[in-house]
Parts: C-alpha cells; structure tokens; sequence
C-alpha cells in the first residue's frame, strides 16, 4: 500500500505558526508500476539503463516517490508513441542538463 501523508488539499501548521510541508508520496515498486500501466519488471530494466534514478530504501523494500512516477509516465508515454530507449534516454539527459544550466543562472532569491 502506498504511503501517503494525508489530505494533500489541507495546509498544517507547527506550533511556531509556520506551514509544515506534507510529505510526499511514495510507492513500492509493484504500485508505482501499476500507476503507470506498466510491470515491475520493466521498471527495474529503465532504473537498470540509468533511465529512472534509484529509489530510497527502508531496508530491503524500494520507495519511489510522485517523481520517479512522473519519469516513468513520460517514458512509458514515448515508448507508446515509438520512440526507442535511446532517444529517451538522450532527452532525459538534456532535460537535466537544462535543470542544471537554469539553476545555475537563476540567482538565489528566485528572480531572474
């Protein structure tokens, strides 16, 4: 069964009045697999390709996170579409890469 924090709509406070962040949800393999129609076998083979980012683990279980969900959606979408794994493969690593540039050129304070 897939963790989650609770009621993702409701804004919690700590006792210092400051906003407490939910924690985000997170997955087991078998539940991140079925959320994107695909199978855990295929799953492990794109983490195995570099194409999904290794989960966090709590012992021997694996944790993926709405992240890895949203990755896996994007490259089950093109394999749908027919792109190969090495075109996707490509494109993620240019999307990083841009992630990389623009956090670099945006200053600290969130203004261009």
């Amino acid at each position: 069964m897939a963790q989650d924090s609770g009621a993702a709509t409701r804004t919690r406070w700590d006792g210092g009045g400051q906003a407490v962040q939910p924690r985000a949800r997170t997955y087991s393999a078998a539940e991140a697999a079925a959320a994107v129609g695909s199978t855990v076998r295929t799953l492990r083979y794109y983490r195995q390709l570099g194409l999904v980012p290794s989960p966090s683990r709590q012992g021997r279980v694996a944790w993926y996170s709405d992240d890895h969900v949203a990755r896996l959606r994007v490259i089950c979408t093109l394999r749908r579409r027919g792109h190969a794994l090495r075109g996707i493969a490509d494109a993620i690593a240019v999307l990083a890469q841009d992630a990389k540039l623009a956090s670099l050129l945006t200053p600290a304070s969130g203004k261009p």
